[in-house]
């Protein structure tokens, strides 16, 4: 959901003709705000996440047109965009497994109630 709207937000930049900074900015300030947005199964709070995910990356944009982001070592903000994507690769990869296990353990014991 966050990469998504993160990509239609980055999309409509680059279409706008703003420099690569603002594209990077936006991604940037996109994950450093909603990154932790979790997937629980396609219920019908998914529409929510995603209207909440487009308000982010807008809202990213406008800070980023303003020559503003989060600073590197805020939260999982690095030095570089390259590693700040790197690291929610692996937060989403390798830290989500656990996370996942639950989210299912959760929805299989809530089912009957």
């Amino acid at each position: 959901v966050i990469s998504a709207t993160c990509g239609a937000i980055s999309g409509l930049a680059y279409m706008l003709d703003e420099p690569l900074t603002v594209i990077e900015n936006v991604i940037i300030n996109t994950l450093a705000r909603d990154v932790g947005v979790v997937c629980d199964g396609a219920k019908a709070s998914c529409a929510s996440k995603i209207a909440c995910g487009f308000e982010c990356a807008l809202n990213a944009f406008f800070l980023a047109v303003d020559n503003k982001k989060y600073g590197a070592n805020t939260g999982i903000i690095c030095r570089s965009l390259d590693s700040t994507i790197k690291c929610v690769g692996a937060i989403a990869t390798k830290g989500m497994c656990e996370t996942d296990k639950k989210i299912l353990e959760i929805m299989l014991e809530n089912k009957d109630n």
